[in-house]
């Protein structure tokens, strides 16, 4: 089932929903109520590290339980600046459903010997629960120039740019649209030659939450 026939089917059926979720823990329980008014809502129950949750629902309609599982890791030893320095940025980082969010893109060339990185590919990612705006991306690769097409993959929109010379930089800009109730954490995007692998760099987003 595609995401587009999630979100129709989700729209038609909310109003028709009167449910009461239970979450047991074994040492409380704690009641959600989903109706009408507060269906596109996220609703989030903490769960301590351990315990064993059982969920109970009572009521008329249907409801989506997500899972999600966090932990710490020690921080990542600092790496060596890559040969492409890229920063995928949102305009913001809380909209509602349907609003749209434009996803800034800048990248620059900066490798430790004079090369030319021939074809570069810059892996943009979306947001999970986000979907691409394909006239925003007709319009950067239009305004750009040196963008020879693109493709969306996925959660990936994947440009191919034509010959980045060394310390050249690019920064343009395209949308995407919220189309469901989601926190959706960060995202890796990078920029590689096609050619030179090697030649690569990377950068991770900041959260954004779709209400």
């Amino acid at each position: 089932m595609t995401l587009q026939a999630l979100t129709d089917y989700a729209r038609s059926s909310r109003s028709d929903v009167d449910l009461k979720i239970t979450v047991d823990t074994g040492r409380e329980k704690k009641e959600l109520k989903i109706n009408a008014e507060n269906a596109e809502v996220l609703q989030m129950v903490a769960i301590p590290s351990g315990d064993l949750a059982s969920l109970r629902a009572e009521g008329r309609g249907d409801a989506v339980v997500q899972v999600v599982k966090r932990y710490n890791l020690p921080a990542p030893p600092k790496q060596e600046a890559g040969d492409f320095v890229i920063n995928v940025d949102y305009n913001t980082s809380e909209v509602a459903v349907n609003d749209i969010v434009k996803v800034l893109v800048d990248v620059q060339f900066t490798p430790s010997m004079p090369v030319q990185a021939e074809m570069v590919v810059l892996d943009i990612s979306v947001p999970t629960g986000f979907a691409p705006m394909t006239a925003t991306i007709d319009q950067a690769v239009k305004k750009a120039g040196k963008i020879q097409r693109y493709d969306i993959a996925g959660r990936k929109v994947i440009f191919y740019v034509v010959n980045m010379a060394a310390g050249e930089k690019m920064t343009f800009s395209f949308d995407i649209k919220a189309q469901f109730p989601v926190r959706a954490e960060g995202t890796a995007s990078q920029a590689y030659s096609y050619y030179n692998p090697d030649l690569r760099g990377e950068t991770m987003t900041g959260g954004i939450v779709a209400r």
